[in-house]
């Protein structure tokens, strides 16, 4: 069987944006959960200066911040991986 040659593509499953590559392709990280859902700047990260293990029960799962807004705008969503085909 002979591989494909050419361009692979796949849509991002949270924002919908088409992500490309040259084959062979592995899959990628869709950066869309960096950018603020409400102005649509890029995030900052966000580490908590708590030990989020020994002070809430499972930890605290806050990634990104947007300080545009008052009060900030925090992320809780993960990386989306896409698979190219």
């Amino acid at each position: 069987m002979a591989d494909k040659v050419g361009m692979a593509q796949g849509k991002c499953s949270r924002c919908g944006r088409t992500h490309r590559a040259k084959r062979p392709a592995t899959p990628t990280i869709c950066d869309c959960y960096t950018i603020c859902p409400l102005c649509g700047r890029e995030m900052q990260p966000y580490t908590p200066d708590l030990d989020a293990l020994a002070v809430y029960d499972g930890g605290l799962e806050v990634y990104y911040a947007c300080y545009d807004h008052a009060p900030p705008c925090y992320s809780r969503q993960r990386p989306v991986e896409v698979g190219l085909t």
